[in-house]
């Protein structure tokens, strides 16, 4: 590990005793936690400012050459088609420069739909593995994808202001690679002294953190928590108070250190929507909940850059395998209990996860599964799928990995609405025609990406069974 200290000239000394310098610290700490409204305790959870990752010529050679494993494809043709079997070049295997999307007029904007592949007629491609000539090794190929499947849907804005795209502070002709997007490096001074003076060690700095839900193995209830990696451990802390007005060690809690070199697996959950570590010691094994597929992506490339220069300033080689893979048993537990499960023919159009109201709950925490003809309201159970190093559980210790909460015919969708303002919000309403009943869903997701790809996976069935576009209504949504 290099320090500052390790770059001072052997002749410079400094005037201020190691003493002295710790009580100077130890005075700004303790001012910190007694100045009244000071700057805000609260997590950051924020999706802006300095996050993207700077890596040095040299470790970012290192990073490209990396041995990364990558689990084999589950997926066949006898499969569940879907939209993790069509070829999508992986996020974590290449380090490319964030695209800058090009903005359109307000008034009309056409969204491309991310579910591809799925019209009628439509293959599922496999990938050919074929051997390295040089080496050996073995390498994914996709065949030609279809150009004609996919979908364009346009979508008329009453916004004056309404942009379909996820926030981008960059400005337009500068290099994309300088784009931040998520505060994955920022900390208030509160939270970095609480590190700084009760966690960290000597020489140990601050990496990058991630704040969310967190789901622990073989832990029933979820929590909210922050994921801290430092330079040489990882932390998992659980916020037990939303008051962030006291000092961090009054609503932190340390649940687990672990070093680096214990991580063995990251895994890339379904649709993007979670990222799981798994160190080597029992029972270690940790769900965090993002509800964004590129908002995990882009923290799964930053944590390979980080343990790619810890394994060049350790002198090791890395042992961490990152899939992104669909996990099999996950899909079949889909398929089975959601997707096939009134019907053998469905195909799933798309998967996410987000909020609903009900009841008095404005967020009750569910997924969205849109099939070919069904719309599903599903909880899913985040202890599967098994992790590799831990002992086994099955349905009668942890429950079913996919419960069906409602259900309700695309056909049934009768008007859809979404917010200008956050474009966060929908509101669909419902209407059974054989049962004379109706109903309205109010869904919060967690980014105007993830509203862009549920409403694109809405019209494809919908406009199927009518035989026009579906209308989409931008409105000021108050839940």
């Amino acid at each position: 590990m290099f320090t500052a200290d390790s770059d001072r000239s052997a002749s410079t000394i400094s005037p201020l005793s190691s003493n002295i310098c710790s009580s100077m610290v130890s005075s700004i700490y303790e001012t910190s936690m007694n100045t009244p409204g000071g700057e805000s305790d609260a997590v950051p959870h924020v999706e802006g400012g300095d996050a993207g990752p700077d890596s040095a010529d040299g470790i970012q050679a290192l990073v490209s050459t990396a041995v990364v494993m990558f689990g084999s494809s589950c997926s066949s043709s006898e499969d569940l088609p879907s939209i993790y079997d069509h070829p999508r070049e992986s996020h974590l295997s290449s380090r490319k420069k964030p695209h800058t999307k090009h903005k359109e007029p307000s008034s009309q904007r056409k969204i491309t739909s991310e579910v591809n592949g799925l019209a009628e007629g439509s293959s599922v491609c496999v990938p050919e593995m074929q051997p390295d000539s040089q080496g050996g090794s073995v390498t994914r190929t996709y065949p030609q994808a279809n150009s004609n499947i996919s979908q364009n849907v346009v979508l008329a804005s009453n916004s004056a202001e309404g942009e379909y795209d996820e926030d981008n502070d960059s400005d337009e002709g500068e290099e994309e690679d300088l784009v931040p997007k998520y505060a994955f490096h920022h900390l208030n001074h509160r939270l970095t002294l609480y590190l700084m003076m009760s966690l960290f060690g000597t020489d140990e700095e601050f990496d990058c953190k991630l704040q969310g839900e967190v789901v622990q193995y073989i832990v029933e209830k979820s929590y909210e928590g922050l994921l801290v990696m430092s330079s040489a451990r990882f932390y998992i802390l659980k916020i037990t108070s939303e008051d962030h007005s006291q000092p961090p060690d009054h609503w932190l809690h340390c649940v687990e250190i672990q070093p680096i070199p214990e991580l063995r697996y990251i895994d890339v959950g379904l649709g993007g929507q979670t990222f799981r570590l798994e160190f080597v010691t029992d029972c270690s094994s940790y769900t965090f909940v993002t509800r964004n597929h590129d908002k995990t992506v882009q923290f799964v490339e930053l944590l390979h850059t980080n343990l790619a220069k810890y394994a060049v300033s350790q002198g090791i080689a890395s042992h961490v395998v990152v899939s992104d893979d669909i996990d099999e048993a996950t899909l079949n537990n889909l398929d089975r209990d959601v997707v096939s499960k009134l019907a053998a023919d469905q195909r799933m159009l798309h998967y996410c996860m987000g909020f609903i109201e009900r009841g008095n709950q404005k967020l009750f925490p569910v997924s969205f599964v849109i099939t070919t003809s069904d719309i599903c309201l599903v909880c899913a159970n985040l202890q599967w799928p098994q992790p590799r190093l831990q002992a086994a559980i099955s349905e009668e210790t942890v429950g079913k990995q996919f419960t069906v909460l409602e259900r309700q015919k695309v056909s049934n969708v009768a008007a859809a609405e979404v917010c200008e303002t956050t474009m966060k919000k929908i509101r669909l309403e419902l209407f059974n025609e054989t049962e004379g009943t109706s109903t309205s869903w109010n869904i919060t997701l967690a980014s105007k990406q993830s509203t862009v790809d549920f409403i694109n996976a809405l019209s494809q069935p919908w406009a199927k069974e009518f035989g026009v576009d579906m209308d989409v209504v931008y409105a000021d949504l108050p839940f």
